[in-house]
């Protein structure tokens, strides 16, 4: 499946995960790695996923 996920003041980006939950993961896991150090319950309250459209 693919999801959207909208980090508040971030263009919204597109994830393919099997659950919400692991595309919360990998999408948290990527704003880590592009530099960026919320914690992960600041990212989940700055964050929006929803089951994209096809």
């Amino acid at each position: 499946m693919t999801f959207v996920v909208a980090v508040y003041g971030f263009m919204d980006e597109r994830v393919e995960a099997e659950t919400r939950a692991k595309a919360t993961y990998k999408a948290f896991r990527s704003f880590r790695d592009a530099g960026y150090r919320w914690d992960f319950h600041k990212f989940l309250i700055n964050t929006r996923i929803w089951q994209a459209r096809r």
